[in-house]
């Protein structure tokens, strides 16, 4: 079985819950997601900066320049 099958036949799934139960299931899977990166062994000492806030920070730069 291939994983785009298993993701749609988890995804009919999930949208026959509740909403109550819906909303714990993305709590669940956000949560999860969150322990992997946390847990994932970084190559720096420092987090590295999201690259969202990095452009933000240059776009200001050159907005007060």
């Amino acid at each position: 079985m291939n994983t785009t099958t298993s993701l749609e036949e988890a995804l009919a799934l999930a949208l026959k819950l509740a909403p109550k139960e819906r909303l714990q299931l993305i709590e669940r899977v956000a949560s999860s997601v969150e322990l992997e990166i946390e847990a994932a062994p970084s190559g720096k000492g420092q987090p590295q900066e999201h690259w969202g806030r990095n452009l933000l920070r240059l776009l200001d730069e050159r907005r007060h320049t």
